[in-house]
């Protein structure tokens, strides 16, 4: 007889691949204005479509869920991680420490990162970019942030 998955498997699943799904959207949305780094590049259009019409940043929330979502997949009960008793060494605890402490230190830079790419859109766009972000004030999370 098989065995279910834990809800923190499913939940975890559910979330790494709806992020998954919303940042490749965010990918497709920006096109070729879309970079790792800060730029704006010559002939570079400010996106206001697609998940770009909800929040200013959906990529970085998108990030966030899968994030989340692998989080939880892996702590979850039924996990290699919690199975093998790797969590249970030395090792294994200095591991995931690392890790807790270097995806906070990631999503925290997020944040000063939207207000960077925030500064440089109003730089470059001007009143396009006052009219947006008036007409879309939410950074990361429609109607809460």
């Amino acid at each position: 007889m098989a065995q279910r998955p834990p809800p923190a498997v499913l939940g975890g699943t559910l979330l790494a691949a709806v992020g998954g799904l919303m940042r490749a959207t965010c990918y497709r949305a920006l096109g070729p204005s879309f970079t790792f780094e800060l730029a704006i590049r010559a002939g570079h259009r400010l996106v206001t479509h697609g998940p770009y019409a909800r929040v200013r940043h959906p990529g970085y929330g998108a990030l966030l869920l899968a994030v989340a979502g692998t989080a939880a997949w892996h702590a979850s009960a039924g996990s290699w991680a919690r199975e093998c008793g790797v969590l249970r060494s030395t090792v294994g605890r200095a591991a995931a420490g690392t890790y807790v402490v270097l995806t906070t230190a990631i999503l925290g830079g997020l944040i000063s990162r939207m207000a960077l790419e925030d500064a440089a859109l109003r730089r470059v766009f001007g009143a396009e970019w006052e009219v947006y972000a008036e007409r879309v004030p939410y950074k990361l999370v429609p109607w809460i942030y």
